[in-house]
This record gives C-alpha cells, sequence and structure tokens, in this order.
C-alpha cells in the first residue's frame, strides 16, 4: 500500500481494465461474442489461483495466452474470476483464471 499522500494510479488502472474484461466476458453468449468480436487473454500461469491441466501447465510453465472467438465453452464469470472450456489438439480442457492472473486482454 502506497502512503497516505500518494495516488496509486497504476493500481486503480489495473482494476479498471480486469473490471473491462470482466464486462467484456459477461458479453459472450453461448459461446459467441456479438459481431467479430472476440479477446486475446494472456495471463500468468503460476499465479495464485490458476487452475489449468498439468498438461498445460508444463507446455506453458510461466504465461498463456488463449483466444475467445469460435469455440469455446461453459464461459462464466465472477467478480474475481472466469472459467471457461476450451479445445486443445481435439481435448476440451477447463481453466480457472483469476482475473489478478490476467497480464493483458485485446480485442482486435
Amino acid at each position: 500500500m502506497m502512503s497516505n499522500d500518494q495516488i496509486d494510479y497504476a493500481k486503480l488502472l489495473d482494476n479498471a481494465m480486469r473490471s473491462v474484461l470482466r464486462q467484456a466476458l459477461d458479453c459472450a453468449v453461448d459461446g459467441e461474442f456479438p459481431g467479430s468480436h472476440h479477446l486475446y487473454i494472456t495471463f500468468g500461469t503460476q499465479r495464485p489461483g490458476v487452475k489449468i491441466s498439468a498438461v498445460l501447465l508444463a507446455q506453458y510453465p510461466q504465461e498463456m495466452t488463449i483466444v475467445l472467438e469460435n469455440k469455446f465453452w461453459d464461459l462464466t464469470t465472477t467478480d474475481n474470476a472466469f472459467s471457461v472450456t476450451l479445445s486443445f489438439n481435439g481435448k476440451s480442457q477447463k481453466l480457472f483464471i483469476p482475473f489478478d492472473a490476467v497480464k493483458a486482454f485485446v480485442d482486435p
């Protein structure tokens, strides 16, 4: 925490962007975003609370970028995290990602 005479703008911006991501994820209905929207989400795989398979963790030991575009299932959000099922090499895998683990996201 910063001293009382400082405003931690970086933390405020991080919190705002996580809120934007959560709201964007909430726009997906039945595994699709409206129009041509899709998200690239990069997260730290070692961050507290991240739950991914051992296979994915071995392949992405520090950071992973997922794409939510055409094929994703069971997307749910809470105030602090989201979960989604994606296909990797033809196998469905569920990921649980706290918003604190997200490093970046874009909607190209």
